[in-house]
């Protein structure tokens, strides 16, 4: 998931199955750049400008991330575009009518946790320049998902 919002600029990664490392995920969205990732700068992303978050996947198979292509719905919040949601397949993976609609409702509401998560953090990074505490600085997967 590509998100660039209210000056918050990310991308979270999970493969499937395994560990993927960055360099593996850089290569794969410079291949991809068009479709995944439009939503940001190529050169501050080449630069290595804005923060990369990798999750490991299930760890009951290896990860294989050759010949992939990627299904990427942009995630909207009242016509304007905060990012993109990319699900890299198989070359040949053609999705359903079914599995396409899931994944737009699926990211109308994804887009609105993010914005909502990303608008709280800009008022957080105020609060605390301006003297009112919050004593880290915010990082939007501690806000949209935090650890209990």
């Amino acid at each position: 998931m590509a998100i660039h919002c209210h000056d918050v600029v990310e991308i979270h990664a999970m493969p499937k199955t395994g560990i993927m490392d960055q360099a593996m995920l850089r290569a794969s969205l410079f291949e991809h750049w068009d479709k995944a990732c439009n939503v940001f700068d190529r050169i501050l992303f080449d630069k290595d400008e804005f923060r990369v978050a990798l999750y490991s996947g299930r760890q009951d198979a290896e990860f294989a991330f050759e010949n992939t292509n990627p299904i990427c719905i942009q995630l909207s919040v009242m016509s304007n575009t905060i990012g993109t949601l990319s699900i890299f397949g198989k070359k040949d993976f053609i999705p359903s009518p079914d599995e396409l609609q899931f994944l737009y409702v699926f990211t109308s509401l994804v887009s609105s946790i993010v914005e909502h998560g990303c608008v709280d953090m800009r008022a957080r990074l105020q609060a605390r320049t301006d003297g009112y505490g919050y004593s880290k600085p915010p990082v939007f997967s501690r806000i949209a998902f935090p650890l209990k």
